[in-house]
């Protein structure tokens, strides 16, 4: 394995061995079915990347396997930890962020009438943020389909970085959106029909006063609003593939259509999606000061399971 590969399946461990200690420290139960997505994937694609790796038949696709495997991973885990989080003893600081994007001229209620008022680029809008995971998924298809394995590399540790960064910054100040705090015209909201609309703001008040008492599939939405994560998911892929003159204004395209339906249907603050590019910058720096600093030793050192092609 390389370096990157080694590093990042730590991370994994650790960030699962907690999935289950903060539950147990809380009292939290966790339905397994969570997992069922990573465990389904591990054993489909680990023994077909292994004989990919060990094999030599194609480093291309053995690397795409490997991110993709420790990416699903992550992914679960990251968001079983952060639904096990809440609550955290003090009220989100919405209200305040509400009050000061009001006067700048901007309101989630008053997007969300004007997006009713366009139902069908709403529907465009609101299929682009169920997207939102795909937009990770087409970035690392790209760079496998490119045998960038530098690039997978710091696209997984980027992602990783960005998964810390946000949780980190949202403990520390709590925010859910405004939909836990605004109620939107019923007619406006049965036509937007937001992800996160009134009855899911009340679910995360709730959840961010009491907690979730039993983690399931079901409950793990999503819960971060500052900064917003699924800014990051599509932010994170610009960067990763802006030496890709191709790549790079396809999602960039994807990134434009998508912001507006992460305010809408995603029920964010604007301020949120502002932190998200931030978190995204700062994850790829980090990564990539990171990536150099490993690749120097995988050059130095044979990495394990890459034994020499034979003559």
């Amino acid at each position: 394995m390389y370096s990157v590969e080694k590093f990042c399946s730590r991370v994994v461990i650790l960030l699962t061995v907690l999935c289950f200690w903060v539950p147990w420290m809380k009292g939290s139960k966790i339905d397994p079915a969570v997992f069922y997505p990573p465990i389904f994937a591990a054993i489909l694609l680990v023994p077909i990347a292994l004989f990919y790796r060990f094999q030599r038949v194609d480093e291309r696709i053995a690397n795409a396997l490997v991110v993709t495997v420790l990416f699903c991973f992550y992914s679960t885990a990251a968001t079983v930890f952060i639904h096990a989080l809440p609550p955290f003893g003090r009220e989100p600081i919405d209200p305040i962020l509400i009050e000061m994007e009001g006067g700048l001229g901007y309101s989630w209620v008053g997007l969300s009438g004007w997006m009713a008022e366009h139902p069908l680029l709403n529907e465009i809008f609101r299929s682009a943020y169920i997207s939102t995971m795909g937009v990770m998924m087409l970035a690392l298809l790209w760079l496998a389909a490119q045998n960038d394995r530098k690039g997978l590399h710091k696209f997984l540790i980027s992602t990783m970085w960005a998964g810390t960064l946000t949780t980190v910054v949202w403990v520390a100040i709590p925010t859910v959106g405004p939909s836990a705090f605004l109620v939107l015209d019923p007619e406006v909201e049965a036509v937007v029909r937001p992800l996160a609309d009134s009855q899911f703001g009340i679910e995360l008040n709730r959840i961010m006063a009491e907690g979730i008492p039993h983690i399931t599939a079901i409950e793990m939405k999503g819960l971060i609003g500052f900064p917003s994560f699924h800014t990051v998911m599509v932010v994170l892929p610009i960067i990763c593939v802006w030496h890709y003159a191709k790549a790079r204004w396809l999602f960039v395209a994807i990134a434009l259509i998508t912001a507006p339906s992460i305010l809408v249907h995603g029920g964010h603050n604007f301020v949120d999606l502002i932190g998200g590019a931030a978190v995204s910058l700062a994850s790829f720096a980090i990564a990539s000061r990171m990536f150099r600093q490993m690749d120097e030793t995988d050059a130095f050192q044979q990495p394990v399971g890459l034994a020499p092609k034979p003559a």
